[in-house]
């Protein structure tokens, strides 16, 4: 199956960072697909990539960004 890899640059405090990576990490354990999820922060510079089946990943990025 085609496999998509995407990199997510965001600029945020802790507090931000931290829910980012909540969302990120619940979406993906719920995601039976396998994606793969990594964050890494430095200061304020956040960056989550994301790796897996096209649906799969895209349904991740399509749940962040219609949170509300």
């Amino acid at each position: 199956t085609n496999e998509i890899c995407t990199i997510q640059d965001y600029y945020a405090d802790v507090e931000e960072a931290q829910e980012i990576s909540e969302i990120f990490c619940n979406a993906v354990n719920e995601s039976s697909a396998g994606v793969q999820f990594s964050m890494d922060r430095s200061g304020k510079h956040i960056r989550v990539m994301l790796k897996g089946a096209e649906d799969a990943v895209m349904d991740i990025l399509d749940a962040y960004y219609r949170r509300g």
